[in-house]
């Protein structure tokens, strides 16, 4: 539910090589009521900006079931 700004501060302050987002980009989009920074993007989480990047698990370990 970050906003882009609030995502994109530690993780270039981490210097990392990579980031991996996990989640789901269609769930709790930022809350943005002024105009001008909707009219900007910044409705849009940087989740939902790089979806279209997205690779999908080939085994689900969340809801792993063994037996």
């Amino acid at each position: 539910m970050c906003l882009e700004p609030e995502t994109i501060v530690p993780i270039a302050n981490s210097k990392a090589k990579q980031v991996a987002l996990i989640g789901d980009h269609m769930q709790l989009q930022p809350i943005v009521i002024n105009r001008v920074a909707r009219s900007l993007g910044l409705s849009k989480s940087l989740f939902e900006r790089y979806s279209y990047r997205e690779l999908m698990l080939e085994k689900q370990y969340r809801m792993l079931r063994e037996g």
